[in-house]
């Protein structure tokens, strides 16, 4: 339909449009001229544009899914546990969208796990806390976290790898930007140690240790290595998101070094893709592409575009390395933007003065029919995305529905078995209060007729005091396994290897078990406790400091930990 269009606008007057259509070419190449930037990367360019064109539908999303994080994160209901996770979901959200947002959350969830004195998640945010320190360019406070703050010698296992990757990075950032030689080839040292260190921890098969690979295989030299083991790591990362933005980054510096600048330019507009697609705001790779427009053809128009969109990303961000980054090329390319635009004034006041009326007019419809074309396809894609975007969004409110059901489904369960057996024990006490009226109706009837010698045997004989106590206990154990049935386990799983309580065959619970069960149920006074379990006090108060001896979390807690047994978590 467009090519029908354009074949009848073109017929009317061939004669008047031969030179109108020269001058009208002379004018459109005054403004597109591409001088080494071929056919295939300039329609990635205008994709790229596209997605920066609609990218603010990609933060509307974010910001939902970060304030939603946030509301949750709010609650007073919300468990320690629980909100150190929702914490640190916030801070993986912000990481590269928000440095101040960033810190606020570390901050949080070091203060709260301070509270907690849980040194594991303490040395945890203190080591995010230096990892976005060198990530962005704050490499004296990220020093003083890392290597004042966290102590390696006393860190968990389990954070080595992730202490490790921090200063690596750190290290790394240094040698990318320290200008004094002596400290350049000190922090050259470290980023080798470190990254021998961390091939220690990783996975061979793991994409971060594939990463360091490529990163060694480029500083020295080897980029066919890193070019075949990187392009491996693209292959299994999804194009929309922020991993496979900085591994593409990552292939634009490979095909650099091998000087080939179409790949280069390309590799970078797939990253900057995905960083639109990611929706962050620290980001290099669009601030390369300006660059690189810049300095490979006529491209100043786009590129001046891009550095005021990097510009506005890098003081949103807020750290002090993107924006001065940013604003090493923002002067040339303005002043190039600004001298092209002058050059292009003065050309097309001297074109006009040779276009007569009728060829002005038509140029003037023809640039509106065009404008307006892709004006109406820019729109439709435009909304596409956004249907697309609300439909994620949909679905993603029908998981959080699904789950709210579920939740709902397992408190009513939970609610139906504590029924049951509050109706239970309301049957036993029954059936008690029957059985002590027999008993003293046969005690006054053997009175009554002084069969009192009858009345001192039966009881001699009556062991009715431990039948019922040993009924209560294993009605009492049978009942509260059955709200419980992780209890044991759990309650081991707080205890060292010499506490630990192993149950006899036949053993549902045993004493120790039993007073840390009324605990669990809400009953910690020691004497309520001795009545119940008919032992004095003193023996419960030796029991419970005999277990609280023998755990493996703090014994001010240990009780308080006990009682969250079995919580349904939200």
């Amino acid at each position: 339909m467009k090519y029908r269009r354009s074949q009848s606008f073109l017929s009317v007057g061939n004669s008047t449009l031969i030179p109108f259509f020269t001058a009208v070419c002379l004018l459109l190449s005054l403004f597109t001229a591409q001088a080494q930037i071929d056919k295939a990367t300039e329609a990635m360019l205008v994709e790229l544009d596209n997605y920066l064109g609609v990218r603010s539908s990609y933060e509307v999303n974010k910001i939902e899914k970060i304030n939603i994080l946030k509301q949750i994160a709010t609650d007073k209901k919300t468990f320690y546990e629980q909100r150190y996770s929702l914490y640190s979901s916030l801070i993986s959200e912000y990481m590269a969208y928000s440095f101040d947002s960033t810190i606020v959350y570390l901050q949080k969830s070091l203060d709260l796990a301070t509270m907690a004195k849980d040194k594991r998640r303490v040395d945890e945010s203190n080591i995010r806390l230096g990892l976005i320190y060198a990530m962005s360019g704050h490499y004296l406070e990220a020093s003083d976290v890392l290597y004042s703050k966290v102590d390696s010698t006393t860190l968990d296992v389990s954070l080595a790898k992730d202490y490790y990757t921090a200063v690596h990075r750190l290290s790394l950032e240094l040698v990318e930007y320290s200008r004094d030689s002596k400290f350049y080839q000190q922090s050259i040292k470290n980023l080798e140690i470190f990254r021998n260190r961390l091939y220690t921890l990783l996975d061979e098969k793991s994409i971060q240790y594939k990463e360091l690979r490529v990163e060694e295989f480029r500083r020295s030299g080897d980029f066919d290595a890193a070019d075949s083991l990187n392009r491996i790591l693209i292959s299994g990362l999804a194009p929309s998101s922020h991993d496979y933005a900085k591994v593409a980054y990552i292939q634009s510096l490979i095909c650099e070094s091998k000087h080939d600048y179409k790949g280069q330019i390309q590799w970078l507009i797939s990253s900057a893709e995905a960083d639109v697609q990611s929706c962050i705001k620290d980001y290099a790779s669009l601030t390369t592409i300006c660059s690189f427009l810049f300095n490979h053809g006529d491209n100043i128009d786009r590129a001046f575009k891009y550095v005021q969109i990097c510009m506005a990303d890098a003081l949103f961000y807020n750290a002090k390395l993107r924006p001065w980054q940013v604003a090493l090329s923002l002067p040339v390319i303005e002043k190039a933007y600004q001298s092209k635009q002058a050059h292009q004034r003065k050309l097309l006041l001297g074109a006009l003065v040779f276009i007569s009326f009728l060829a002005f007019l038509l140029c003037v419809m023809m640039v509106f029919w065009v404008v307006r074309s892709k004006k109406l396809d820019r729109m439709q894609k435009r909304l596409k995305i956004t249907n697309e975007s609300l439909a994620l969004s949909n679905k993603e409110l029908e998981d959080v529905n699904h789950k709210l059901k579920e939740l709902n489904k397992e408190i009513l369960e939970s609610n139906i078995v504590k029924e049951e057996y509050i109706g239970l024990f309301l049957k036993i006490l029954s059936e008690n209060i029957d059985k002590l009226n027999n008993y003293e109706n046969n005690v006054r009837k053997k009175i009554k007729y002084g069969k009192l010698d009858e009345l001192a045997l039966d009881l001699s004989r009556s062991n009715l005091l431990e039948e019922e106590t040993a009924a209560f206990y294993e009605t009492f154990d049978t009942a509260f396994l059955t709200l419980y049935p992780n209890f044991v386990e759990e309650f081991n799983s707080l205890l060292d290897d010499t506490g630990k309580i192993c149950l006899r065959k036949g053993e549902m619970l045993n004493t120790e078990l039993r007073i840390f069960a009324l605990i669990r149920l809400g009953i910690d006074d020691s004497s309520k406790i001795a009545a119940l379990l008919r032992y004095s006090v003193n023996t419960i108060y030796n029991y419970r400091a005999k277990v609280k001896n023998s755990a493996v979390v703090s014994r001010d807690n240990f009780e308080e930990i006990i009682k969250k047994i079995g919580e349904i978590k939200c």
